[in-house]
C-alpha cells in the first residue's frame, strides 16, 4: 500500500509493484515485486514502512547475511518467526534513516 500511495497517491492494491503470487502444487506464496527500487521519495517505501522487516533493499551478499541472522536467531526466539531480528526490538516502528 505504501508503494501505490508513493506512486499514484492512492490506497490501491492493484497499482502497487509488489504482489503475492500462489503455487498450488507447493502450497506456498512468492512475492512478485516488479520494482527497480527507484521511488519518487527516494528510498523504496514498501521496505521503509514494512511492520515485519520482511522487505528489504539490499544487495545480494547482504541478504544472505541477513538470511543467515534470521535462520540462527529463529533457533533461539520464536517471535523472529513473525518478526525479522533487524526491526527487533522495537518492530512496529520503522528503521531509522
Amino acid at each position: 500500500m505504501a508503494c501505490s500511495l508513493t506512486l499514484f497517491k492512492e490506497f490501491n492494491p492493484e497499482k502497487s509493484k509488489i504482489r503475492v503470487s500462489r503455487v498450488a502444487y507447493e502450497g506456498l506464496n512468492y512475492p512478485v515485486i516488479e520494482c527497480d527500487g527507484e521511488c519518487p521519495a527516494g528510498d523504496p517505501q514498501c521496505v521503509y514502512y514494512c511492520p515485519t522487516g520482511c522487505l528489504v533493499y539490499v544487495t545480494r551478499k547482504q541478504a544472505v547475511d541477513m538470511n543467515y541472522e534470521l535462520t540462527i536467531k529463529r533457533q533461539v526466539q520464536p517471535v523472529f518467526k513473525f518478526i525479522a531480528p533487524w526491526k527487533w526490538k522495537y518492530p512496529w516502528r520503522p528503521w531509522p534513516r
